[in-house]
C-alpha cells in the first residue's frame, strides 16, 4: 500500500502587518527598531501575528518559504551573541534595508537570497568582532 502524502498548507501571509513596517531603521529609537516585524503569519481568522522582530536574536523566516525541500535550519538567521550589540544591530539594519529596498536597479531579494545575505552578514560580523578582540588584547 503506498504511503499517504499529506500536503503541507502554506502559512497564511500577514501582508498588512508587514507593509505597515517602516522602510528604514534610520531615525528610530532602539525600542522602535526592536519592535519592527521581520516576519509574520495570519491565523484562520485573518489576525496577524509577528513571528520575528528586529530585536530578536534569531530571525525566523519560515513564513517566506513555501516549498518543502528546504531544511528547517536554513529558514532562520541566528545573529551572533559574542559580538558588540552595535555591530549586530548595524548588520540587521543593512539586511532589513536590503529586504525592503533591494539594490539600485534590482528587485528586493527573493527569500533564499535573504537567508544567504543574513548568514553572510552574521559570518562577517563574527570575523570583524574576532579581529577587534585580537587588537584589544
Amino acid at each position: 500500500m503506498p504511503a499517504r502524502v499529506i500536503a503541507r498548507r502554506p502559512m497564511p501571509k500577514a501582508y498588512d502587518l508587514l507593509v505597515s513596517q517602516p522602510v528604514s531603521t534610520t531615525g528610530l529609537s532602539r525600542q522602535e527598531r526592536s519592535g519592527i516585524v521581520i516576519s509574520a503569519v495570519a491565523d484562520a481568522d485573518g489576525s496577524a501575528h509577528a513571528v520575528s522582530r528586529f530585536g530578536d536574536s534569531i530571525w525566523d523566516l519560515r513564513p517566506y518559504f513555501e516549498q518543502s525541500n528546504v531544511a528547517e535550519c536554513f529558514k532562520f538567521i541566528a545573529w551572533p551573541t559574542d559580538c558588540p550589540a552595535s555591530l549586530v544591530d548595524d548588520c540587521k539594519a543593512v539586511l532589513y534595508a536590503w529586504f525592503k529596498h533591494g539594490l539600485p536597479g534590482v528587485k528586493p531579494p527573493h527569500r533564499s537570497r535573504r537567508l544567504q545575505g543574513g548568514n553572510r552578514l552574521c559570518h562577517s560580523a563574527d570575523a570583524l568582532a574576532e579581529r577587534t578582540r585580537h587588537r584589544t588584547l
